[in-house]
């Protein structure tokens, strides 16, 4: 099945439970933390809610069954209210879809991912300013 014929709750699953990757353990270096690049301790890498699909996307990605997947848009979150939300660009070469995964922050708990996971497309608007 291809990227354009993939339903929102087929990318959620395939993102959310069959997604996996190397996970390495971080090592602690007195000043810097670090990928242990010579340990044998590797260990399949799950994520594990929709905070760890933002953190993991923050770069180009490929994914096997989607193609692409990279976080391009978010807001929201400390100090910018309690609506949050990031946008997600997948792309397989021949299709681009574009999906948003909408949630609520506030500061004395964190952020609840529980809402929509929808596709979106962009849309420019004119905004007037009174000064």
């Amino acid at each position: 099945m291809s990227l354009k014929d993939l339903t929102p709750e087929q990318i959620e699953t395939i993102l959310m439970e069959e997604y996996t990757y190397d996970y390495h353990p971080y090592e602690y270096n007195a000043q810097v933390m670090r990928y242990a690049e010579n340990t044998a301790v590797t260990r399949e890498g799950r994520l594990e809610d929709w905070q760890d699909v933002q953190d993991h996307f923050d770069t180009p990605t490929e994914v096997e069954g989607l193609g692409t997947v990279e976080v391009i848009d978010s807001d929201g979150g400390e100090g910018q209210g309690e609506v949050i939300y990031f946008v997600m660009k997948i792309s397989d070469g021949d299709t681009v879809r574009h999906f948003r995964k909408d949630g609520f922050y506030a500061s004395h708990y964190g952020t609840d991912w529980d809402g929509t996971f929808a596709e979106v497309s962009a849309v420019q608007r004119t905004v007037t300013f009174w000064e």
